[in-house]
């Protein structure tokens, strides 16, 4: 099978966490199954990135890099070509839409984190704004 990794790529947020974890399993799974390569992405938020200056980034970033890189490692055996990916431009759903943007990806694929009802109202969630978006 020739992999589509050129165009059209899939995109996974992660934060680390149960959800993330299975979510990406799933486009690992989806990226083979459509020989489309799969960005993992996980979002280092900072209040205004512009101000970091690069050393700083660098520090923050290398250890959530390798963190991608075992992660990556892990879906491996899904047969999907996957690039992990740091970004440190702003809140998490407006780096993601803007990687989903530049990319031109197929889809996106996010879990969601279990909240209650309240939370949901009150703060919302990175999966559903970037639904919204």
């Amino acid at each position: 099978m020739a992999m589509n990794d050129e165009t059209h790529p899939i995109i996974c947020g992660t934060d680390f966490s149960e959800n993330a974890s299975a979510a990406a399993r799933v486009a690992a799974a989806l990226a083979a199954r459509m020989e489309k390569q799969l960005l993992l992405v996980h979002v280092a938020e900072q209040s205004d990135s512009r101000f970091v200056s690069v050393e700083r980034r660098k520090e923050v970033t290398a250890p959530l890099l390798e963190k991608l890189r075992a992660e990556a490692e892990r879906l491996a055996s899904s047969g999907a070509q996957i690039e992990p990916l740091v970004l440190t431009n702003g809140w998490a759903e407006d780096a993601i839409v803007q990687i989903t943007r530049e990319r031109e990806a197929s889809l996106v694929v996010v879990s969601s984190v279990s909240k209650t009802a309240f939370d949901h109202w009150t703060i919302g969630s990175v999966s559903e704004r970037i639904a919204e978006k």
